[in-house]
């Protein structure tokens, strides 16, 4: 999508707000492959989301390799 493009072009990126984006499982299973790519994001909201249990679970093996994000 053109959002994750944006995304991955970014160098200096370092906090996204994506709270109350309503992006539906396919645009969070985009921006979990970011972050398994991810070099510079240190911040990142997902909150009210309403996310399904496959991403949760996604973002939850993620979230145990990047040691970039706090």
């Amino acid at each position: 999508t053109e959002l994750m493009q944006m995304f991955k072009e970014n160098k200096t990126l370092s906090h996204i707000d994506l709270s109350r984006s309503f992006l539906g499982k396919e645009g969070f299973i985009e921006i979990i492959k970011y972050l398994r790519e991810n070099k510079t994001l240190t911040s990142l909201n997902l909150s009210y989301n309403n996310l399904d249990n496959e991403v949760v679970t996604e973002l939850c093996e993620v979230l145990k390799t990047n040691k970039i994000l706090k």
